[in-house]
């Protein structure tokens, strides 16, 4: 689409413990500033356990700002994934997250977060809510 922004890539390690020492980060997880790069990173690398060499993982920016953190093309499958660093009480997604739905349709989209576990259904698309070691139940086959 015309207003994706297509040539600014993202990077991400395979370790979180190399990603600290490069950046300088080993405070406990409540005391850094930089809690949701260091969650993404992580969901990174369990997306890439989890998936099988042809798989596709990417992510999505307009040029208005609107981002989902992980677009997984999985065969004829599309799955998106959202990062939210630390708990939440409630669902809430954000309007990047209903702009990609809106768009492209894709099969399930995951706010991946420290504390809600719930399955629920933006315009007809499901969501679920899920912490980060549930991501393998995600990508099991259809």
């Amino acid at each position: 689409m015309r207003a994706e922004v297509t040539g600014t890539p993202k990077v991400y390690l395979l370790d979180n413990g190399l990603r600290n020492a490069l950046v300088g980060g080993f405070l406990p997880e409540g005391r850094r500033t930089d809690r949701g790069p260091l969650w993404e990173n992580g969901v990174f690398t369990e997306l890439l356990k989890n998936l099988d060499l042809l798989d596709e993982v990417r992510y999505w920016r307009s040029k208005n700002g609107a981002e989902v953190d992980f677009v997984v093309r999985r065969g004829g499958r599309l799955l998106a994934v959202e990062v939210k660093a630390g708990s939440m009480s409630r669902p809430r997604l954000s309007r990047a997250a209903r702009s990609f739905i809106e768009a492209y349709r894709p099969e399930l989209l995951a706010v991946v977060n420290g504390s809600l576990q719930l399955d629920t259904e933006v315009d007809g698309v499901p969501v679920a809510y899920v912490r980060p070691w549930e991501l393998p139940s995600l990508f099991r086959p259809s």
